[in-house]
């Protein structure tokens, strides 16, 4: 772990393997860090400015995720910290060679159960997950592993919970994560469909249409890709959509965005916006103008 962290508090935990932490920071600063290990990373409070890997900046918000590779350059701006609306945010360090021995496993499980699909860690990328609440769901039960167990068993059940931790990761983050060897037929299926949906955010295809593309039927295609990515390719097209608003906020009209992406009814690109991303897009707009000031 790399010596020049820079928080105002910081209170730790420690396993075999990992290392948990909870950074506050009550203070505007400007931060530069760099981690030995491979890290997951759940904002609970607050707001963070970052660049990671030389990335362009963005937005580190409550209820979303950041899994940075080792020895990865972090930047780090704290716009809006102050004693009475700390910053939070969870952190575990893992050592590498237990993320590998975690994503064996997974492997090992897949060819077990039929799937002829490899899973990679892409250890050159780093990963933002803006709906991951599973994951961020998985982080909260460790950290309390860490702080209530202290038997014989602690290790196990702490190395049991990375494993889901691991697995909640991969389920969620779509594409960025992961470097995927797809070969059989019912994977290329729902990259087909997956395809359709991020390529025509503003469409809005019906379980038939979907269907015919992945070439299965609506039942296999909605049992095999909730098993993938955790919801159903209606809540997954939500998702991605209100992810590119989102993005689109930072300089386009709100009635701009919800138009291009399909929306008749700008009142109802608001409402479903809200419940996707947890704020009103008139909020993400101004931050991301403010933010655009401070760079």
């Amino acid at each position: 772990m790399a010596a020049e962290k820079l928080v105002e508090y910081r209170s730790v935990q420690h396993s075999a393997q990992s290392e948990a932490s909870v950074y506050l920071t009550t203070d505007t600063a400007h931060v530069d860090l760099r981690f030995d290990n491979p890290l997951i990373c759940c904002m609970r409070a607050g707001r963070k400015i970052m660049r990671v890997n030389g990335s362009e900046p963005f937005d580190f918000l409550p209820g979303e995720t950041l899994f940075v590779n080792a020895s990865m350059a972090m930047s780090i701006v704290f716009p809006e910290a102050a004693p009475e609306r700390p910053a939070e945010c969870m952190v575990i360090e893992f050592d590498r060679v237990e993320l590998d021995r975690i994503v064996t496993r997974i492997n090992a499980s897949l060819r077990a159960k039929g799937h002829e699909e490899r899973m990679e860690l892409d250890w050159s990328n780093f990963a933002h997950l803006r709906q991951a609440r599973e994951v961020q769901a998985q982080m909260d039960r460790i950290m309390h592993l860490y702080e209530t167990e202290t038997g014989a068993l602690r290790e196990v059940l702490i190395e049991s919970a990375h494993c889901e931790l691991v697995l909640r990761l991969l389920q969620a983050q779509e594409a960025d994560l992961l470097k995927k060897r797809r070969r059989n037929t019912a994977d290329t299926g729902l990259n087909a469909v997956v395809e359709a949906i991020v390529q025509h955010p503003e469409a809005r295809f019906t379980s038939e249409e979907l269907a015919r593309v992945a070439h299965m039927s609506e039942a296999s295609l909605f049992r095999h890709f909730k098993a993938r990515y955790g919801k159903t390719p209606a809540r997954f097209a939500t998702a991605h959509r209100m992810s590119r608003a989102r993005e689109m906020l930072a300089d386009r009209s709100i009635k701009d965005v919800a138009h291009a992406l399909g929306f008749t009814d700008v009142g109802h690109f608001s409402r479903v916006f809200h419940e996707t991303i947890g704020e009103t897009p008139s909020v993400v707009q101004r931050r991301n103008r403010s933010g655009r000031k401070l760079h």
